[in-house]
């Protein structure tokens, strides 16, 4: 399979990659020496989402380059939330607020909500698109422990995976 090189510059600065493969796989690199990192994805299948998911992956370390490493208690607004079998959310804490991502996205923080924080369990949703919960509340909820069981994010309340698998999973009867 043919490779090329390309260049191109970003928000976080100039970034260079190659992309290339084998029968039955596919990669992509791309180096950001701004940032001192390169990213190598490897597909096992001809028709894999390298370019894709290095773009994605460019575009999430582009916003940490932004907006910086979260302050304090902001780093536990974090992980993989799940809004039942309908999909997921990713909270990632940069500076002062929360992005809520979308995984699903080719670019998951392109048109991210921004959480603003409000207290260290609570804050408001400071920026959203058109159907996101634009100044509606969002809040975690602990468990006993005072671990994460649960963020509510306007009307939806996420969930960690296992908690949906266990949710949906087939009981006996």
């Amino acid at each position: 399979m043919a490779s090329a090189s390309s260049a191109a510059t970003s928000a976080s600065g100039p970034w260079f990659g190659h992309s290339g493969g084998f029968p039955g796989y596919v990669t992509r690199t791309a180096t950001i020496p701004t940032q001192d990192l390169t990213i190598s994805i490897l597909t096992n299948d001809n028709e894999g989402l390298a370019d894709g998911w290095t773009d994605g992956a460019v575009h999430i370390l582009q916003s940490f380059a932004k907006n910086g490493a979260p302050t304090g208690e902001l780093a536990e607004w974090s992980g993989r939330w799940w809004v039942g079998p309908w999909g997921a959310f990713d909270l990632l804490p940069m500076a002062d607020k929360v992005l809520v991502a979308a995984p699903g996205r080719a670019n998951p923080v392109a048109g991210a909500s921004e959480i603003e924080m409000t207290g260290r369990d609570e804050g408001l949703i400071a920026l959203a698109g058109s159907f996101a919960n634009y100044r509606e509340p969002v809040r975690l909820e602990r468990a006993e422990d005072g671990s994460i069981a649960a963020i509510h994010l306007g009307a939806m309340r996420l969930q960690p995976e296992d908690a949906i698998i266990s949710e949906f999973a087939p009981r006996e009867r």
